[in-house]
């Protein structure tokens, strides 16, 4: 990734958009203040993206600023759509695109980054699960993948690990390429924060790296995917009929197929099953009477229209279609706090 990180010693930070008197106890703490972009891109088509948390404030200092490339200044060419708990900003197209450099000068410091290559030809014509995940035990994230290999066609995986500490990301990238299916693995070392939760009052308006890192994922890597199912490790998704989602994104004319989800008890099947570490097949109870809970959705990405936003339970710009014989089940007893607040 190629970074761009604010000093809080000199620099003006990003000022959170909630309320004080809103902020839950560890809303200081993990607020994202510094992180100006998460990673400067390739696109496709040879435009560049410089890919962050909303601008908020710091969007006037970066346009006082400059950016250049090889010399030439794009200062009057940034398109920046900063909305959706993230910031785009998209410059034109660039000839001769080998290690071009970028420069940036914001508030008297000049940062230099390279500009990274797209990616997405590394999963050209492949069905990708994406996950963001931190320490899942690699027991669950195994099973996770040879459900959906088995069940959805998985052939890829890209999964953004956000700071994992109980194994390398060399251990965790040779699981992966262990489950049977599994053809293309790329694991991004994915250190932007996570960002603030709703908390009690259920306000979202912190939480940014996700939506960074679903956006990274389909403009980076993923715009030639056959499919692209985005989902965490807790949860898997079945259809009654046992219909795969690739199949279910070819038969319909929405780009972008949702699915509702149900939360699995934290009640063990059979008492045999205590002995940790748990997995998904050792629960299976839920209230049926309970709603179901907040939609996550797969992606046929060459349907899919230009500038759509990536959010975490929906899509905006493009037609979404929910199929209700599809559903994700959420398992409580592998849920892990590793996003807290």
């Amino acid at each position: 990734l190629s970074s761009v990180i604010l000093d809080k010693e000199t620099h003006t930070l990003r000022i959170p958009p909630r309320k004080e008197e809103d902020q839950q106890f560890n809303y200081k703490e993990l607020f994202d203040y510094t992180t100006l972009f998460a990673d400067i891109f390739f696109l496709a088509d040879g435009r560049v993206e410089l890919l962050g948390p909303p601008l908020l404030n710091l969007e006037s200092i970066l346009k006082n600023g400059n950016l250049s490339i090889d010399g030439k200044n794009y200062h009057d060419e940034l398109n920046i759509t900063s909305e959706h708990r993230k910031c785009r900003i998209l410059l034109p197209k660039i000839q001769n695109i080998h290690k071009k450099k970028l420069v940036l000068e914001y508030e008297g410091t000049c940062f230099e980054r390279e500009i990274q290559p797209n990616q997405c030809d590394f999963f050209f014509f492949f069905f990708v699960l994406v996950t963001q995940q931190r320490d899942n035990p690699l027991e669950w994230i195994g099973y996770w993948i040879a459900h959906h290999a088995k069940h959805h066609e998985t052939d890829a995986v890209l999964i953004y690990d956000n700071g994992s500490t109980l194994y390398t990301l060399k251990e965790l990238e040779k699981l992966v390429c262990s489950v049977k299916g599994i053809k293309k693995v790329c694991i991004v070392n994915w250190l932007i924060p996570y960002g603030v939760t709703g908390g009690d009052k259920s306000i979202w308006d912190s939480d940014f790296g996700q939506y960074q890192s679903w956006e990274h994922a389909m403009a980076r890597f993923c715009a030639d995917a056959n499919t692209v199912i985005i989902g965490d490790v807790d949860e898997l998704i079945v259809h009654e009929q046992g219909i795969s989602i690739p199949q279910l994104l070819a038969y319909i004319d929405e780009p972008v197929v949702a699915y509702r989800r149900r939360q699995i008890e934290e009640v063990l099947s059979l008492p045999k099953y205590t002995d940790l570490p748990r997995m998904h097949c050792h629960t299976h109870l839920y209230q049926a009477q309970k709603m179901p809970w907040a939609a996550k959705y797969a992606i046929n990405p060459k349907k899919v229209k230009a500038g759509t936003h990536f959010r975490v339970h929906d899509v905006l710009g493009d037609k979404m279609y929910t199929d209700e014989k599809l559903l994700g089940r959420h398992f409580g007893a592998l849920r892990i706090h590793w996003r807290v607040g």
